[in-house]
């Protein structure tokens, strides 16, 4: 079995899972004043306190807003090939701000870069505690924009520089 199976869900999982989707499908159902409200909230504690954030990210890692969310987070933060920050921040935003994903990416890109930098340092630090609590091999986190960076440099690498997948 490999180190991520035990975090893929179990057959009595997946009614909380949607019990957990139905919850998002309704807060994208929700009144667009209310989702803006939200989405207000999400950019000014990402800007003024983004060590809540961070913090909250640790609540729904350990399973402080329902079942549902916390197995999907939980398999969301071990699957090493995807932007965990991005995903899990746009999770968090959903549950805590009430503001949908799509524009919680929005309300993230308002930000100025070194208030994303922090942003993205604090969901990554809550990801790196839960997987030493885990026992996981610690591995740095990718930033939000996903892109492959070269080391010392915030910039991508060029793709003459990316490694190369061979079959």
């Amino acid at each position: 079995m490999a180190q991520n199976d035990k975090y893929m869900p179990k057959p009595g999982d997946f009614a909380e899972i949607h019990h957990y989707k139905r919850q998002i499908e309704e807060l994208n159902k929700s009144p667009l004043n209310d989702r803006k409200a939200g989405a207000k909230e999400w950019f000014e504690s990402m800007r003024d306190t983004p060590k809540t954030v961070g913090e909250r990210v640790g609540w729904l890692l350990a399973g402080n807003y329902g079942y549902g969310s916390y197995v999907k987070a939980r398999q969301i933060a071990a699957s090493k090939g995807m932007n965990r920050v991005a995903a899990l921040g746009g999770m968090i935003a959903e549950l805590e701000w009430q503001c949908p994903s799509r524009m919680a990416a929005d309300e993230w890109k308002r930000l100025t870069p070194a208030q994303q930098q922090t942003v993205n340092a604090e969901v990554a630090k809550a990801i790196q505690e839960w997987e030493q609590e885990e026992g996981i091999k610690v591995t740095p986190v990718k930033g939000v924009s996903g892109h492959l960076r070269e080391p010392g440099h915030g910039r991508p690498m060029p793709r003459s520089r990316r490694p190369r997948l061979t079959r």
